[in-house]
């Protein structure tokens, strides 16, 4: 978790946050701009990162250093990376960061999740099968093969939080009784969409959250991107509704999301289902979640995110699927 001993201090003017050294440690591939050292109440030398960031922090600690700096940018593009990764959440138990899993060590991790968040382990029979017939697609394909692998080495986190987003949107699926022939269509959508991203892509996005002018091209593109390649190599074996998925798993009820900046009132219940799974998946990685809270948490993530009419069906099967009975309390 991010560390509570953080303290806000004033030098000469400006803002540093005083960050205990072995948090420092415990978190350094989150530092990603760089620190400062403090040399005595007025005085700092900053330090860039490059190479081992926590190799250089023990040879501090080894020469007594208590806490280091960090520089308001420094410690909001720190709080962002780590919001953003897997230091929080059902993740924060993943240990070493740069391990890739296995499958068996990610459905394990997802078991786990699922149990935690107080979804049935029914959910989990249901969907394991199913993706994994997925990403046995994925992994053979001529096409998608290669970005598969690629995204599966480089972006693992990101990769776990699309299977998760499988989970939800099965989930959401089969508590609106659709047909279980269509399951696979929610797995092939959240498993497809960000193939084509990288590490870079990712953190243009997470360090500028509210500014897409600051994003790379192929963040801002990605829906459109994937969907031309499925059309010209994949038409025969995706059907179009999983194509019409992934051109609009960027979108947001509120009419701000992109490509195309849709309202809740174009999307039909597919696309409901899909937006539900990725805006709770976003939700739940930069909050801190309890079970004993979860209904509370839901409540507001329903009246801050999917608070529309066309997201009525949806919302009720999401109280359903976390087994918080039918939604009573909506307005909507």
């Amino acid at each position: 978790m991010i560390p509570r001993s953080i303290e806000s201090i004033n030098i000469e003017g400006e803002d540093f946050f005083s960050f205990p050294i072995d948090a420092a440690i415990e978190h350094s591939p989150k530092i990603a701009t760089g620190f400062f050292v403090p040399l005595g109440p007025k005085k700092k030398v900053r330090i860039e990162v490059e190479g081992n960031v926590a190799g250089k922090l023990k040879v501090y600690r080894e020469k007594g250093l208590k806490n280091i700096l960090l520089a308001r940018s420094d410690y909001d593009r720190f709080l962002k990376r780590a919001k953003t990764g897997l230091t929080i959440f059902f993740f924060q138990d993943l240990g070493d960061k740069n391990k890739t899993l296995t499958e068996v060590e990610i459905f394990k991790l997802l078991r786990n999740c699922v149990s935690y968040l107080g979804m049935t382990s029914e959910v989990c029979k249901i969907c394991e099968p199913i993706i994994k017939q997925t990403i046995s697609f994925l992994k053979t394909s001529g096409q998608l093969g290669p970005l598969f692998k690629l995204y599966n080495k480089n972006c693992q986190e990101q990769f776990i939080f699309h299977i998760f987003r499988s989970y939800l949107s099965i989930a959401l699926a089969q508590a609106l009784n659709w047909p279980p022939h269509l399951y696979e269509k929610f797995a092939q959508v959240n498993l497809i969409c960000d193939l084509q991203l990288t590490k870079e892509d990712y953190e243009s996005y997470y360090m500028n959250l509210d500014d897409p002018s600051k994003w790379t091209q192929a963040y801002r593109e990605h829906p459109k991107m994937m969907v031309s390649l499925l059309e010209r190599h994949h038409g025969h074996n995706i059907g179009r509704e999983v194509i019409k998925g992934i051109d609009q798993h960027e979108e947001h009820p509120n009419g701000k999301g992109f490509p195309y900046g849709m309202s809740a009132a174009s999307f039909d219940q597919m696309t409901a289902i899909i937006l539900t799974s990725k805006l709770l998946t976003k939700k739940l990685l930069e909050s801190e979640f309890s079970y004993q809270e979860r209904k509370q948490f839901i409540d507001d993530f329903v009246m801050n995110e999917i608070n529309s009419k066309h997201f009525k069906n949806t919302n009720n099967a999401l109280y359903t699927i976390m087994n918080l009975g039918d939604n009573i309390d909506s307005n909507i």
